[in-house]
């Protein structure tokens, strides 16, 4: 299947690659969790790079190729600065973010899991998020997809997800 592809999509990481290249993870509104290749993205004349940070809420037109997606444009709707300008906040989108990416299967549409990460971003830009609400967020995303939801701690939910991805969260994140 091949052609141009709009969604919504909150970027989960960004990772360099060879050359001028990125490779991004989206959570889109359509497809879920993809993986876009973004050829000559780092040249200094791009327009894409500064929309393809962590916690971005974008659109993105992305050409499919077979089970290949290039991203072709990307029109920011937020970039989340009261959360990036805030070392807690950020702490804390970095960790629910690195949790979807490992744990969300690839090329499923997971509406409800797009939605509840909209709106974790959205609360978390208005106010800091407490340990009770962190955990809420957590639960409620590892009963969207299927795992038990009734842990009470954050080290009871770290635990639980490093045993479910087989790898440590990394400690600058948590």
């Amino acid at each position: 299947m091949s052609g141009i592809v709009k969604s919504n999509a909150i970027v989960l990481r960004k990772k360099d690659l060879l050359g001028n290249s990125i490779l991004i993870t989206l959570l889109t509104e359509s497809s879920g969790k993809i993986y876009v290749f973004g050829k000559g993205i780092k040249n200094i004349t791009s327009r894409r790079l500064p929309n393809m940070q962590t916690g971005n809420y974008i659109t993105a037109v992305m050409r499919s190729k077979g089970d290949l997606f290039y991203i072709q444009d990307a029109q920011l709707h937020s970039y989340f600065s009261k959360i990036k300008k805030n070392e807690v906040k950020l702490k804390q989108m970095y960790f629910f973010l690195y949790i979807l990416e490992w744990i969300l299967p690839e090329n499923q549409n997971e509406k409800q899991v797009y939605d509840l990460v909209l709106l974790f971003l959205v609360e978390l830009s208005k106010k800091e998020l407490g340990d009770v609400q962190i955990i809420q967020f957590c639960n409620h995303l590892l009963e969207l997809l299927g795992y038990d939801s009734t842990l009470q701690s954050l080290p009871d939910i770290i635990n639980y997800v490093e045993g479910i991805i087989n790898k440590k969260i990394p400690f600058f994140i948590i």
